[in-house]
């Protein structure tokens, strides 16, 4: 029962495409969200007015989820992309 190892598949250019810009815009709730978390305030809270004010407020939505909920996603797609490219974690 020997298998032959299957040759590597190249990566997928619009998978990882999709992937690497879902990862960036994963960081930008965290440039509001890790300061307040820093100082003790709560990272998820945003004052109504600044939801009114805000050009974006898809962002500010953004930031009513934990930090920590980003954090896991930034580093879920990054071993994703590392496995996408044939790197594997060894056990």
């Amino acid at each position: 029962m020997n298998h032959s190892p299957e040759p590597p598949k190249p990566p997928n250019l619009l998978v990882n495409s999709i992937l690497i810009v879902v990862g960036l815009m994963a960081h930008m709730p965290l440039y509001y969200q890790l300061p307040r978390w820093a100082n003790g305030l709560d990272p998820t809270f945003v004052h109504p007015q600044r939801f009114a004010e805000s050009p974006f407020p898809a962002g500010l939505y953004l930031a009513t989820v934990h930090p920590v909920i980003w954090m896991t996603l930034i580093a879920l797609i990054f071993i994703r992309l590392c496995r996408s490219y044939g790197w594997r974690f060894s056990r």
